[in-house]
């Protein structure tokens, strides 16, 4: 049997591995090619690329045409920190493509709605 394992972890496995957080032995076992890819809010200039990749497959698979961005929607994902990294942007984009609203799209990258967001549905009941 040959089988391969690809593994992903937002850790610092150093760190990991000095506080016994993350086994030696299965780390040296995995550790075969390391590839760093710094987030997503650190690499800005592949936001744009990356919304007219992400609109060209969506909207294939749903046999849909693309959606253009406006100005607006590519500053307002220009200025978002993407704490989901490029799965979120994946999902922001289906979502434009499938609702078809932009307004809505960036009113949910303000953070400022965001955090506003946050505080309703946290309250009790909720």
């Amino acid at each position: 049997m040959d089988v391969r394992i690809l593994a992903a972890t937002n850790i610092d496995v150093q760190q990991a591995l000095a506080t016994r957080k993350l086994r030696e032995d299965l780390c040296y076992r995995l550790n075969t090619i390391t590839l760093l890819i710094p987030p997503l809010r650190d690499r800005k200039e592949e936001v744009t690329l990356l919304l007219k990749h992400f609109m060209t497959r969506i909207a294939e698979r749903y046999g849909r045409p693309p959606l253009p961005f406006s100005p607006s929607l590519l500053e307002a994902c220009l200025k978002y920190n993407w704490p989901g990294n490029v799965r979120e942007l994946e999902n922001i984009v289906k979502r434009y493509l499938i609702l078809g609203d932009e307004s809505q799209v960036v009113c949910e990258l303000d953070p400022r709605n965001s955090a506003q967001a946050k505080g309703k549905s946290s309250g009790p009941g909720k």
